[in-house]
Parts: structure tokens; C-alpha cells; sequence
């Protein structure tokens, strides 16, 4: 089974003080869940599509997310560009050196052929 990362799923940072959750705009009919939410896609590591953790633990100040490149491990289904889509497996790193990953995909799991 395989999870994918859906709008509102709950994102963790191993530098950050709190969960925060994954913004995903609307992909008009393309690459959403049967509830019509948006899939996440490895292009999504903007500050827009990740938002705030909370107190960064390493500068102790509020967290800013810096997401310079795309999120790795990205599946094997992709968009209609060919990009692929955020599983629970994905992940990326802020400049400030804190991995951010799912804690919980925001949504049920999916049979992928």
C-alpha cells in the first residue's frame, strides 16, 4: 500500500518545535485523491507548501522553513509533467540542516498498480 501526501497532511522537522501541515494547491482535476484533495508533488518544498514548525531548535528563534530542493523519494506515479508524486517515504531538508518528512499523509491508503 502506499500513502500519498495529500493537502493538510502533518509534517514533522528533526529541527523543529511543532508538527506543521502541507499546503498543496489545486491541480484542476489532475492528481487528486477520490476526495478531491491534491497530491503533493516533489516540486511542493516551497515556504508556500510548508509551513512553520513551531521554535527552531537551532536557531531558537521562530521557525522559517528554507527548502532549497525539491523533496527525494518522490513515487513512482507521476503528474502530467512527469513529476512525481510525495509518498509517506519522501522527504527534504531545510537549510538549517532539519530533515521534514510525514508523520501523517492526510490520507487513507491506496492500492498503486
Amino acid at each position: 500500500m502506499t500513502f500519498f501526501l495529500a493537502r493538510g497532511a502533518t509534517l514533522v522537522c528533526s529541527k523543529g518545535g511543532a508538527p506543521s501541515q502541507l499546503a498543496v494547491p489545486s491541480r484542476d482535476g489532475s492528481g487528486e485523491l477520490p476526495d478531491g484533495s491534491p497530491i503533493a508533488t516533489a516540486q511542493d518544498f516551497g515556504e508556500a507548501n510548508i509551513l512553520p514548525f513551531g521554535t527552531c531548535k537551532v536557531t531558537q528563534q521562530a521557525c522559517k522553513p528554507s527548502v532549497l530542493l525539491p523533496w527525494t523519494s518522490a513515487g513512482d506515479v507521476v503528474d502530467g509533467d512527469g513529476i512525481g508524486w510525495l509518498t509517506q517515504d519522501s522527504k527534504c531538508v531545510c537549510s538549517v540542516g532539519g530533515t521534514i518528512e510525514a508523520a501523517d499523509a492526510g490520507q487513507d491508503a491506496i492500492e498503486v498498480a
